[in-house]
């Protein structure tokens, strides 16, 4: 799990005040965070800006990832130029450990070219086979505060990353069973092309191509919690209650043709229907995290749902009138 330095919204409605904060990335985006680091307000002329600059120059320094808006922030105010002083150029390999007094393990392998990362870059940790994985990004994100990694002993790869002149082009995460987690590909730290999230079952509950402006396009599946929307936490899969297959055109824009069919996450059929509209379409919000399209808005044509073990729960026939799916 990665931490990131980011905006959080709070304020007025039409005069909006943000802290600028350290949180784990799984996290909503005015949810729990790690640290208070500051705040920047837009409103006054020129705009204000308050930063702990030791407290947020060690978070750059371990390797907290930073939105657009605060990478602007922290290099308005000096902090990356900073640690660039700090750090000087490197080149060659790079190891990060956790640490225990005298005892070192393993975190991070990499290497560095002209102060880049460069090439493949891996993250471990230490656990028990029967952790799960939301146990092991605790891990990661506390070192061994939540999970006693120095008495578990077993070095598990969870976290691969490919990086050209220090922008990561490619991610993949594992379970620690060595299976595939998420995997996704960026350009200029914007996701890009295939996009993959498996269950522990490695069965896939998200798994479609992104376009321009973070849009969903072509066949996808998509994760759905109860209430039919897309979890905002998306690497969290704890509240799945089935997936949707859903096709999108080269553009990011619904196909309405389509049959779409939902899935219990046990494989079997929930239901079909021809989607019309959906609540909103997938992109990136104001704090540059990308999020996929909402839950169906109007639906038509014949309709079928089923009970897990295959019996018809409902049958019939939608059709749009004022507006509305009836």
């Amino acid at each position: 799990m990665a931490t990131r330095i980011r905006l959080q919204r709070h304020g007025k409605k039409g005069k909006p005040v943000f802290h600028l904060v350290a949180a784990d990335s799984r996290a909503k985006r005015d949810g729990k965070f790690i640290e208070k680091l500051g705040t920047y307000n837009p409103n006054t002329n020129p705009a204000t800006i308050d930063i702990n600059f030791d407290k947020t120059l060690h978070w750059v320094q371990v390797g907290a990832e930073l939105t657009d808006t605060a990478r602007a922030i922290l290099s308005y105010k000096g902090i990356l130029y900073k640690n660039h002083l700090i750090n000087g150029v490197k080149n060659g390999a790079y190891k990060e450990y956790y640490t225990r007094g005298a005892v070192s393990k393993l975190k991070i392998t990499g290497t560095y070219k002209n102060d880049e990362k460069q090439g493949q870059w891996i993250t471990y940790t230490y656990v028990k086979y029967s952790q799960s994985y939301f146990d092991i990004m605790q891990n990661m994100a506390f070192n061994d505060k939540e999970v006693d990694i120095f008495n578990t002993g077993v070095q598990t790869k969870v976290k691969e990353e490919t990086f050209n002149k220090g922008a990561c082009t490619k991610e993949t995460k594992y379970y620690v069973t060595g299976k595939v987690f998420f995997t996704a590909n960026y350009d200029n730290r914007r996701y890009t092309g295939d996009y993959l999230c498996n269950n522990e079952k490695n069965v896939p509950v998200a798994k479609g191509k992104i376009g321009a402006e973070g849009k969903m396009i072509g066949a996808w599946i998509i994760p759905r919690e109860e209430n039919g929307d897309c979890p905002r936490d998306k690497q969290n899969l704890s509240k799945l209650t089935f997936t949707q297959k859903i096709k999108f055109d080269n553009n990011g824009v619904l196909d309405t043709n389509f049959m779409s069919k939902s899935y219990y996450l046990s494989g079997k059929l929930k239901d079909s229907v021809r989607i019309v509209s959906l609540e909103y379409t997938s992109g990136y919000d104001w704090n540059g995290i990308w999020y996929m399209c909402g839950k169906n808005a109007l639906i038509t044509g014949p309709y079928k749902s089923y009970y897990e073990n295959g019996k018809i729960m409902q049958e019939g026939r939608f059709k749009i009138i004022d507006k509305k799916s009836r």
